[in-house]
């Protein structure tokens, strides 16, 4: 059973793909965590010396006052999916099974949904180096830079 752990923006940007198994009868799971943007991509831009640009609802301008919810299960369920919300991180594990079972009996996707925090949900030892500029006149940039070649230099004493 293939399972697949995305975000809320890659399933804005990915989610024909589940009407397209639904439709073949291709079963397999997708969590979904509902984080308010593209939190991880907003991470890597801060955690290198950054600064957030349009990747958090909070960071994009609009005339909204609140930004426009996107109901993922509902959306998921439109799409031919079977669909498992989650209020908390107690109940993924039940929601993960039961997804799994339908996903097998009924030959169609099955979507877990949760909200998760944007800024904690890849705490858990998640980790992901993307290239820091060489040269930058934000110091924030200048010393991931540095930390970057610090660690770089740890690994090749490590692995020597």
């Amino acid at each position: 059973m293939v399972t697949t752990l995305l975000g809320d923006g890659s399933y804005l940007m990915l989610n024909s793909e589940l009407f397209s198994a639904a439709f073949a009868g291709h079963g397999f799971v997708a969590v979904v965590c509902d984080n308010d943007g593209y939190a991880v991509i907003h991470r890597l831009q801060t955690g290198q010396g950054g600064a957030g640009f349009n990747n958090l609802y909070s960071d994009c301008r609009s005339d909204h006052a609140e930004p426009p919810r996107t109901d993922f299960a509902g959306h998921a369920a439109a799409l031919g999916c079977a669909v498992f919300p989650v209020d908390s991180l107690a109940g993924l594990e039940g929601a993960y099974r039961k997804a799994r079972e339908v996903a097998v009996s009924e030959r169609r996707p099955a979507v877990v949904v949760i909200r998760t925090h944007p800024s904690s949900w890849t705490e858990a030892g998640a980790w992901w180096e993307v290239g820091v500029p060489e040269v930058s006149h934000r110091a924030g940039i200048a010393q991931a830079r540095e930390e970057v070649l610090e660690g770089k230099a740890k690994q090749v004493r490590y692995l020597s």
